[in-house]
């Protein structure tokens, strides 16, 4: 999928969501509170500046609040469509990472914007086969609109992988775009 085809798509996400926090606006995890949610992502691997591959992931997350608005989160990822360069189909076989969530900006219990941080290992594919296995630091940013005390609506944009480099055969980044549920427990 195009880059410039994501902004409006994620600039709409958005706005939505902030049109519809009043309606439905609830109550933001506290500490010890448990979640589990389900992203889907629109994925870019970007091998050393030079050429980039679009592919579509579906991630599940588990996360626990240690403490208000700081959670610890795991997540593991696949990749569900492939592109193609230079005639090598690429994917993301798999991809495990573990991260620090903290909620900078809570809104009335309504939403909350957060940084993200940590690491992550990806294995890519390329024309099917596993090729590639790193691990790499990993950032990003995300938005949660409340729906109600055990739900909310996720938008985030995460650098997945910075800089990897398995083996020395070239640096690539791996990021995306993602839009899912959180559910509260």
């Amino acid at each position: 999928m195009n880059k410039r085809a994501l902004r409006p798509l994620a600039t709409a996400a958005a706005v939505a969501a902030l049109l519809l926090t009043p309606v439905w606006a609830s109550a933001a995890p506290s500490s010890g509170s448990w979640y589990t949610g389900l992203q889907a992502g629109w994925t870019n691997l970007d091998f050393d500046r030079r050429d980039d591959v679009d592919f579509l992931m579906a991630t599940a997350r588990v996360g626990f609040f240690p403490v208000d608005q700081v959670a610890i989160e795991t997540r593991f990822g696949v990749g569900v469509s492939d592109d193609d360069m230079d005639n090598v189909d690429y994917s993301v076989d798999h991809m495990l990472g573990l991260y620090a969530v903290g909620h900078v900006l809570n809104y009335r219990d309504a939403f909350s914007f957060y940084l993200i941080g940590g690491l992550t290992s990806a294995t890519l594919e390329a024309n099917g086969n596993q090729e590639r296995t790193d691990y790499a630091p990993a950032f990003g940013l995300g938005f949660d609109v409340y729906l109600h005390s055990s739900m909310a609506l996720n938008l985030e944009y995460i650098r997945n992988q910075n800089g990897a480099d398995p083996d020395g055969a070239g640096k690539y980044d791996l990021s995306s775009m993602n839009v899912g549920l959180t559910w509260y427990h």
